[in-house]
C-alpha cells in the first residue's frame, strides 16, 4: 500500500493499492462510519426511474455500512449510501457498491486516525508471489500464499512405482517431470518457491524446474522444507515450517507469528506480566500498563467500537498495537485465546487471573 497523502485537517488519507495483500489490510482498517470516496461505474437512469442500461465511469463517496473482501478474487466491495456526488448524477442517499482491487486509488475519512491505523497504511505489502508445491509418492498439491490465508490451486494423486518394474519407475519419473511443469506457469521472477514433503522427491522436483527456467532464463528464489508428508495436508505444514525458520520474512504472516510467540513466552515466564480477554485488556490499557496490545482481525472486526477506546489508552500511554490474521497456526492460538492480549510493562497480578 502506498500512502499518497494525508490532511489532517478532514483526517482523510489518500492511498494507492499495489497487492492484493493490500486489500485484506484495507477490509480491517474500513469501520462503519468511515466515507470512502473512489472512481467507480454507475448505472444511469431515466427521468420515469427505469435504467438506460448503461454505466457511466464517475468518482463517488459513499459513507461504509459493509464491506467485503474476497480472498483470491483479489476485490474488496465497500457498501454504504452515497454522500457525495461531484458529477451530480443524482444519486446521492442511494446505496452504491465501490470495488475495490490492485491499483485502485481511494480517499479514507474518519472522524478519528489511529496511529496504528495510519503504520499500517504505510506498511509496504509483499508484491510477488509465495508458490508451495507439496509432494509425496502418492499426492501432489499446488498451493499460493498471501497474506490472508493459503490459496489452494490444484491437487492430484501419484501413483508409488514398483521397485523392480523398470516400465513402471520410468512412468513414475514422468508424473514428476509433469509436476515441474505444472509448477512452471505458477513462477516469475517476483516468485518465491517452496518444494515441500518427505524424502528426495521434493529434490527432483525442484531440479526439474529450475532446467525448465534456466531454459528460459528466469531466475527465482526456491527452499525445500521438510514435512511429514505430502499432499494437501502437507501444505500447512509447510507454510509453519517455512515461517519459523524465517522463509517468508517479506509476508506479515512471519511478522504476526513472532508477536504471538512472544505473547507465549511471557505467559510462560510471567503470567503476571500479561493480560488475556477484553476486561484485563481494557483494564491494563487504562492504567498505561500495556507495551503490547495484541488482538486477531476478526475480533477488531465483530467489536471495533469496544476494541477502539482500547487501542488509543495502549497509543496515548506509548504502547503499541498488533493486529494478527486469525488464517495462520498462530493466528488460531490468539483466537484461542479470546482474540485480545496484552504484554505488559511490570506484572499485575490481578490481570492474569482475568
Amino acid at each position: 500500500m502506498r500512502l499518497l497523502g494525508f490532511d489532517r485537517k478532514s483526517n482523510a488519507a489518500t492511498v494507492q493499492v499495489t497487492s492484493p495483500n493490500d486489500l485484506w489490510v484495507l477490509e480491517v482498517l474500513l469501520s462503519e462510519g468511515d466515507v470512502v470516496t473512489a472512481r467507480t461505474t454507475r448505472m444511469l437512469k431515466s427521468p420515469d426511474g427505469t435504467e438506460r442500461g448503461e454505466r457511466v465511469p464517475t468518482t463517488l463517496s459513499v459513507r461504509v455500512e459493509k464491506t467485503v473482501f474476497e480472498p483470491f478474487m483479489n476485490a474488496l466491495r465497500v457498501t454504504g449510501r452515497v454522500v457525495e456526488d461531484p458529477d451530480e448524477l443524482g444519486v446521492l442517499g442511494s446505496y452504491h457498491t465501490l470495488v475495490v482491487e490492485a491499483g485502485s486509488t481511494l480517499t479514507i475519512r474518519k472522524d478519528e486516525w489511529l496511529e496504528g491505523e495510519l503504520e499500517e497504511l504505510q506498511r509496504e505489502a509483499f508484491g510477488g508471489e509465495v508458490v508451495i508445491i507439496s509432494v509425496d509418492y502418492e499426492e501432489v498439491a499446488l498451493a499460493k500464499m498471501w497474506d490472508y490465508g493459503i490459496q489452494p490451486i490444484a491437487s492430484w494423486r501419484l501413483s508409488k512405482p514398483r521397485k523392480e518394474d523398470l516400465k513402471d519407475q520410468e512412468r513414475f519419473e514422468r508424473q514428476v517431470e509433469k509436476i515441474s511443469e505444472e509448477l512452471l506457469g505458477h513462477v516469475s521472477p517476483n516468485t518465491f518457491v517452496i518444494v515441500a514433503g518427505p524424502g528426495y522427491l521434493k529434490q527432483k522436483v525442484l531440479d526439474g524446474l529450475k532446467r525448465r527456467l534456466e531454459a528460459k532464463g528466469v531466475s527465482f528464489e526456491a527452499t525445500l522444507v521438510d514435512t511429514e508428508y505430502g499432499g494437501v495436508s502437507g501444505v500447512k505444514q509447510a507454510v509453519n515450517k517455512a515461517v519459523d525458520a524465517g522463509f517468508l520474512r517479506k509476508l506479515r504472516v512471519t511478522r504476526e507469528s513472532e508477536v504471538v510467540d512472544g505473547l507465549f513466552r511471557e505467559i510462560s515466564r510471567d503470567e503476571a506480566k500479561v493480560a488475556i480477554g477484553l476486561d484485563a485488556v481494557k483494564s491494563a490499557a487504562e492504567n498505561g500498563a500495556v507495551d503490547t496490545l495484541i488482538v486477531s482481525s476478526r475480533l477488531l472486526k465483530a467489536s471495533y467500537s469496544q476494541l477502539k477506546p482500547v487501542m488509543r489508552a495502549v497509543e496515548k500511554f506509548g504502547g503499541r498495537v498488533e493486529v494478527v490474521g486469525e488464517h495462520h497456526e498462530k493466528g488460531e492460538q490468539l483466537v484461542g485465546l479470546g482474540g485480545v492480549a496484552a504484554i505488559l510493562r511490570y506484572p499485575i497480578r490481578s490481570y492474569s487471573s482475568s
